[in-house]
């Protein structure tokens, strides 16, 4: 990373701080037809947000906020819900929501800057504009083809690539951002990853990027070019164990650790120290319990804490869908917070924290 980026990674990096210092945490989380919203405690208790659960267009959809604090997007079939967030974490739909998106929405993301989402949808990606109220206009260009079957779609902090998992192609696509937000594709995109990537997260540092391969049961780490293009990280893949299906991974906003859950039998949340050259090494106790079916993490903007939603089922009493808490160690092991798991929706799919 050239000194720019390195003086940038501390702004950004302090400009979110500072924002989470002004304003509390809250988390977000996209259920079946539905979002649920907490405030976060100090200790990293959750507690509902009056009004909470807030409607949402479609079944069981992914989630994205605006690192500003203001919007919250959620995918349905061929619509995005957008959503207003007040002071509280309370969330009201933006006027004209839900809007109409390419045929099959999978997944959704928010720029660092809160200028543009990004949603992919079957075998594409669109880019939007967000306009100051929340509302969304596609931008000339979208929608752009990715591989097959795309399902997961992360940005990198700076602004400059979109990259998405394509879980049928085994690959992962890298898009340029433009001074509008439209996307252009990375030369040498899409590049080789696992057997079904589900999952793809961008290192907060702009330096490297992680895949979850459920069916090679490892995950792929990749060093970022300056033009985007993707370079496998010595060592990559690292593997999971036998019949672990990793389906999700999340980089702590400090870029110091990665946390991986995988949908074995038991349901088990990974973690790992990220390296100087984006590698991974797996961090003293090697996995923690997620409970059953774990479906998402996530990772507070403090890096002080970690998020999980799972269920076992739609069919079986509420209290299996729940929000499962951690506190961050100095190592990045992990301790549960007190009164964790907390009760969350039906198949709480994917989670975000918003300042």
């Amino acid at each position: 990373m050239n000194a720019y980026l390195k003086l940038w990674s501390a702004v950004a990096i302090g400009l979110v701080l500072l924002a989470g210092s002004l304003r509390a945490e809250f988390l977000y989380v996209a259920n079946g037809g539905s979002v649920t919203a907490y405030s976060i405690g100090p200790n990293g208790a959750l507690t509902s947000v009056p009004g909470s659960p807030f409607a949402a267009v479609g079944g069981d959809g992914t989630l994205a906020v605006d690192p500003l604090g203001r919007f919250v997007y959620v995918t349905g079939t061929n619509y995005i819900s957008a959503y207003h967030a007040a002071g509280n974490g309370a969330l009201t739909p933006v006027p004209g929501s839900p809007f109409p998106v390419a045929t099959g929405a999978t997944a959704v993301a928010v720029d660092f800057f809160g200028r543009s989402v990004y949603v992919t949808g079957y075998n594409n990606i669109s880019a939007y504009h967000i306009a100051e109220d929340g509302a969304l206009k596609a931008l000339p260009g979208s929608p752009h083809p990715t591989g097959l079957s795309p399902i997961s779609v992360s940005v990198d902090l700076f602004g400059r690539f979109v990259y998405v998992a394509n879980v049928s192609s085994n690959n992962i696509s890298a898009y340029h951002i433009g001074l509008t937000g439209a996307l252009t594709a990375v030369p040498g995109s899409p590049f080789p990853a696992g057997s079904n990537p589900l999952c793809v997260a961008v290192n907060s540092l702009g330096r490297s990027v992680y895949a979850t391969n459920a069916i090679s049961n490892n995950v792929s780490a990749y060093r970022i070019g300056a033009n985007g293009a993707l370079t496998p990280i010595p060592g990559s893949p690292y593997a999971t164990h036998l019949g672990s299906n990793p389906n999700s991974v999340a980089v702590d906003f400090l870029g110091r650790f990665a946390y991986v859950v995988t949908n074995d039998p038991i349901g088990n949340l990974l973690a790992y120290q990220i390296g100087a050259n984006g590698a991974l090494t797996p961090v003293p106790g090697l996995s923690f319990n997620a409970g059953f079916q774990p479906r998402g993490v996530t990772v507070d903007l403090f890096g002080l804490f970690v998020y999980v939603g799972h269920d076992v089922g739609l069919f079986l009493p509420p209290f299996y869908h729940t929000i499962q808490a951690y506190s961050i160690g100095a190592n990045g092991g992990l301790t549960a917070v007190p009164g964790s798991p907390f009760p969350a929706g039906t198949h709480p799919s994917s989670l975000a924290v918003c300042p």
